[in-house]
């Protein structure tokens, strides 16, 4: 399976370059990472994008809302604290696809709902990942519960990850409705029973965020699949 036994880089390379941006997924690729998560949301103009937060502000200079702006007014938006070239500045979901296929890395799409409708959503991100193929490379994530249903309604070719900081005891009765391929939960709530469990129902199990590759390797020694990091030449 394409996405068992990986080291998956966190925004890129979260820790390593500016997060999100073209040249955190070479520092990604660089590090020995085989695959990339990224955040992907919506401009004023439908254009999709690649960035983790609502507005503008933390990584990037600015204070308003990305879904604000179109696509032609992102261009001017300048990195906070690193070069103003194309490499820092946030790039469209295309553009990222486009490194991916250069730099032959696995692609983890999670889609960021800051208030939109989600199936208008994932039309648009669906629009995009159809252009481009790479559907066995690739997974479409997720936190909202109904972006995840909206995925797989439109396009069940695309294989869905939920992403959860906590296990609910219904976690496994949401999996199946959703028809997951993988399972995405922040690391303290991992555990060797969990991991079975999931693997008795087919579903790929990984780790966010996990920079120490002390509790790294635990983890993999439990059965995990794989590992999310904003660190991934500490993992190699």
């Amino acid at each position: 399976m394409m996405f068992r036994n990986k080291i998956m880089g966190h925004r890129g390379a979260a820790g390593l370059a500016l997060e999100n941006t073209l040249a955190s997924m070479r520092c990604a690729a660089e590090a020995g990472a085989s695959c990339v998560e990224f955040d992907v949301t919506l401009l004023a103009d439908n254009s999709v994008v690649v960035h983790h937060d609502a507005e503008l502000g933390r990584s990037m200079l600015g204070n308003v809302p990305l879904a604000s702006l179109t696509l032609e007014e992102l261009t001017k938006v300048k990195p906070r604290n690193n070069p103003d070239t194309e490499e820092y500045k946030i790039p469209t979901l295309r553009e990222v696809l486009t490194l991916a296929d250069d730099l032959q890395l696995g692609v983890n799409v999670e889609i960021k709902n800051h208030g939109f409708n989600p199936e208008q959503l994932v039309d648009l991100v669906l629009e995009d990942l159809n252009s481009w193929g790479g559907i066995e490379r690739t997974l479409v994530s997720s936190f909202d519960v109904d972006v995840l249903g909206a995925i797989k309604s439109r396009d069940i070719r695309w294989k869905r990850a939920w992403i959860t900081e906590k296990l609910p005891a219904t976690w496994s009765d949401t999996a199946e409705q959703l028809s997951l391929y993988s399972i995405h939960a922040q690391q303290d709530a991992i555990s060797p029973e969990w991991i079975e469990e999931a693997h008795q129902h087919n579903w790929l199990t990984m780790a966010w965020t996990v920079n120490d590759a002390t509790s790294a390797t635990q983890l993999l020694k439990w059965g995990l699949d794989g590992i999310i990091t904003d660190y991934p030449n500490r993992m190699i």
